[in-house]
């Protein structure tokens, strides 16, 4: 673990994890002390503004550190860089006041649509819950957690 990983753990912080798509960003929020994470939202980006939005979820949540799922590949896309672009806004916004990381978001939305299939067949959520994206955003949280923490 870097010492920049650790200046980012501590048991009363707050959490935010976030799941950037093309159409949607899911949002949750978690924390180490409980080792738990939970879905908070799904933001649509047609509708509104975006940054906006995300904004007042942050500011309600006041998080300490934002986990940025973030899609490595051996060359970046058109994508990639739109994540780039909003890792980068959020540094900007945030700068000096939360810590935004990216951190590998493989298989996620994969995962996280098979969590809500089963959710589903056994009635934990509605059977037209179609957003999948603040469950990946969970999972992605939930990995951070894992892979940073000493146990």
């Amino acid at each position: 673990m870097t010492s920049k990983v650790k200046n980012l753990i501590n048991k009363n912080y707050t959490y935010i994890g976030l799941d950037y798509g093309t159409k949607k960003i899911g949002i949750a929020v978690g924390q180490i002390i409980t080792m738990d994470a939970r879905p908070l939202k799904v933001i649509h980006k047609n509708k509104g503004d975006l940054m906006e939005q995300l904004y007042m979820v942050i500011n309600e949540w006041n998080p300490n550190v934002i986990i940025l799922g973030y899609p490595y590949a051996n060359k970046k896309n058109n994508f990639m860089r739109e994540v780039d672009n909003f890792y980068m806004n959020l540094m900007n916004k945030y700068k000096g006041q939360i810590d935004v990381v990216k951190f590998n978001e493989e298989l996620s939305t994969e995962e996280g649509l098979l969590i809500s299939k089963q959710l589903r067949q056994e009635n934990m959520i509605k059977k037209n819950k179609k957003n999948v994206d603040d469950i990946a955003a969970t999972l992605i949280l939930l990995s951070w957690f894992r892979e940073n923490m000493v146990v």
